[in-house]
């Protein structure tokens, strides 16, 4: 199911509470005392809210911290959140005859309910790392750079970078800012008119933009990056422009 692709995001942010709420046999857990509260001991009790307490405040955590208004993030914490908040009313009926009374269908429901909203939540995720959306977020510079080299939900499912050279794409990445990192992604993702061929190369940017990306034919290989404002690095560039990407070496991150 698709919310179990959350953890493909765990090496992209690195926060303990989005590893709370991606980690499956968390899910699994959770899932697994809803499913049990109608016959759920006392002594049962305290670990089960335990769990699903942790759960909303680790959500609350990462959703805070992510910090965006794209619905499928508010609606995937809305319908996760109802459904634990739910489970944790059915566990508060003290006498065990009353927690039996909760019939089976619902106790389904609040389950498909969470599970439902994590996957809604993954989409909001996705749509997060937008370039016309991320700057708005809480995605810093260090989880935007792994997001472009993560090779499951990153740009590295698309692209491939060079490391060899000065001004190699791979290395350049850790000495941008985060605009300047949206700035390359923008021009790798939708170059529209910022791209022309020359001499065997693609070069990304324009005259407004500081930077500018070599990249081979295929637009998938992508060897350099400059900040081109900077005289030096506007000198290296256009003298890489001579050599066609036949004649450069191409080590692959």
């Amino acid at each position: 199911m698709a919310y179990e692709k959350l953890s493909n995001f765990r090496g992209i942010f690195r926060r303990d509470d989005f590893d709370f709420i991606s980690d499956i046999s968390k899910v699994n857990e959770v899932c697994t005392q809803i499913r049990r509260i109608s016959s759920m001991s006392d002594a049962e009790i305290n670990k089960a809210l335990e769990l699903l307490n942790a759960y909303i405040n680790k959500l609350h955590s990462f959703c805070i911290w992510l910090n965006t208004t794209l619905p499928d993030v508010q609606q995937g914490f809305s319908i996760v959140s109802q459904a634990l908040e739910s489970a944790i009313n059915f566990l508060a009926r003290h006498e065990p005859w009353q927690r039996g009374m909760v019939p089976e269908r619902q106790l389904s429901k609040v389950k498909k309910d969470f599970l439902s909203g994590l996957s809604v939540l993954l989409s909001g995720i996705r749509a997060a790392f937008d370039t016309d959306i991320v700057s708005s977020t809480g995605i810093n510079e260090e989880q935007m750079r792994r997001y472009f080299l993560d090779k499951t939900e990153g740009l590295g499912a698309r692209f491939r970078y060079n490391t060899k050279g000065r001004h190699a794409f791979a290395k350049k990445l850790g000495s941008l800012g985060k605009e300047l990192l949206i700035t390359a992604a923008r021009l790798l993702i939708r170059p529209a008119g910022s791209v022309r061929t020359f001499n065997g190369w693609l070069d990304f940017g324009e005259g407004r933009s500081m930077l500018r990306i070599l990249a081979d034919s295929t637009g998938r290989r992508i060897y350099f990056l400059y900040v081109a404002r900077q005289s030096s690095e506007h000198d290296s560039y256009k003298e890489q422009l001579r050599t066609p990407p036949s004649k450069v070496q191409f080590e692959p991150a």
